[in-house]
């Protein structure tokens, strides 16, 4: 019973962090910039149809997607606007997720107590305003948070139903989704979850293959269009430095860009390779549910490019493996709502210099991208602490049985 008061008074930190972030957003929005990353698409799709170039780097956000992207999104324009189009596929990838993730969570009702099992909501409403990071890339309208949300929902829906049909629904959507952004073929790291390994290392491989030859006909069919493109690619990536959160993009500006790179491939196989030691160790099986949402943390790490479309996936599916699988949900709940209250700091500060004063410090108003790195390594370091306190209490087990 005491227990269950401390997380009711955890829950109200949670609900008080998260509503003061919606409070802000609601109170800040400009209805005329709202899903602003729209506009460049329907840009782009505008300036091709004109026969203008659309991927000039003359404007402030440029479009850089495959030429079989703009072409499919010029098709949908010529039936109603992209952007009415896009709306609608944010909406129905946003309620599918969020129906797979619920489901999801229930396999695992043996967790939850009758008076904390509801806590699954509070856990996505601490994701989307962690730091207001998940608030910002949905507002945006960006097209990858929605991707990433297709791509978990339709693998959940496989993990749930395990047939035929729903594995390919899933490695489909890995394909198209992979058209528009490329990093997320690493999506295929989850297809072992589905079936045997064997037989998903043969659809991996021809994910792969798919994608490629996809890829590489526009190169060859649209050569001018792919040639242009890959320079803003460049432009946008290189060209600009700001490369998001990604171990790469926060160590290339000291090391340089390849032995970055190099440092970023190192530390992500080391922590895939710890991954697959911790499930060895605690004597599961290698595709335990357990490891689902360690494997999408990598997945999501992995991209030398991970910008704040992609960053709220990391935290949900970090808070979702410290709910379900610590043993004390008093603790996992004191690691989420430290890690929110650190990811704050700047917002905090912000609101401090309007209520105030005093001279703000520049530094300090734009570090937010720091103050929500430190706030996922303490969620990262709490489940370090769960893993190594689960690996005890085998060791004891089997010292026991002895």
């Amino acid at each position: 019973m005491m227990e269950f008061f401390s997380l009711k008074k955890y829950r109200i930190f949670i609900l008080t962090i998260a509503f003061s972030y919606i409070a802000k957003n609601l109170y800040t929005i400009d209805i005329n910039r709202l899903l602003w990353d729209l506009s460049v698409y329907v840009r782009a799709v505008n300036d091709y149809i004109q026969g203008n170039d659309p991927y000039r780097q003359d404007v402030s956000l440029l479009f850089i997607y495959h030429p079989y992207v703009l072409k499919t999104f010029t098709f949908f324009n010529y039936l109603f606007s992209i952007k009415i189009w896009l709306i609608c596929f944010y909406v129905t990838a946003s309620t599918m997720f969020i129906r797979e993730f619920f489901l999801f969570s229930r396999l695992h009702q043996e967790t939850f107590s009758a008076e904390n099992k509801n806590f699954i909501v509070l856990l996505l409403l601490a994701a989307v305003c962690f730091g207001d990071a998940g608030l910002v890339a949905v507002k945006t309208g960006n097209i990858t948070i929605f991707l990433h949300f297709l791509l978990l929902a339709t693998f959940f829906y496989a993990y749930r139903e395990k047939s035929k049909k729903s594995v390919m629904i899933f490695a489909l959507s890995i394909i198209i989704c992979s058209i528009i952004k490329p990093y997320l073929l690493a999506y295929v790291l989850l297809l072992p979850f589905l079936r045997r390994w064997r037989t998903m290392l043969y659809l991996g491989l021809t994910i792969f293959l798919v994608c490629f030859f996809i890829w590489m006909s526009g190169a060859i069919a649209m050569s001018e269009l792919y040639s242009s493109f890959m320079n803003a690619l460049q432009h946008q990536t290189l060209g600009k430095g700001y490369l998001g959160y990604s171990i790469f993009g926060l160590i290339q500006g000291k090391t340089g860009k390849p032995l970055g790179l190099i440092l970023h491939s190192v530390i992500m196989l080391s922590y895939l390779f710890l991954v697959l030691l911790y499930s060895k160790k605690l004597g599961s099986h290698w595709n335990s549910s357990q490891f689902i949402p360690l494997v999408i943390i990598f997945i999501i790490f992995i991209n030398p490019r991970m910008k704040i479309y992609d960053f709220p996936i990391a935290i949900l599916f970090s808070f979702l493996y410290l709910w379900l699988f610590v043993k004390s949900p008093a603790r996992a709940v004191k690691v989420i709502v430290i890690s929110m209250l650190l990811s704050s700091v700047p917002t905090a500060y912000r609101v401090l210099v309007a209520l105030g004063d005093f001279e703000p410090n520049p530094l300090l108003l734009n570090t937010h991208h720091l103050f929500h790195i430190l706030g996922f390594i303490l969620v990262l370091v709490g489940i370090m602490f769960s893993a190594f306190e689960q690996l005890k209490s085998v060791s004891s087990s089997k010292y026991n049985r002895l």
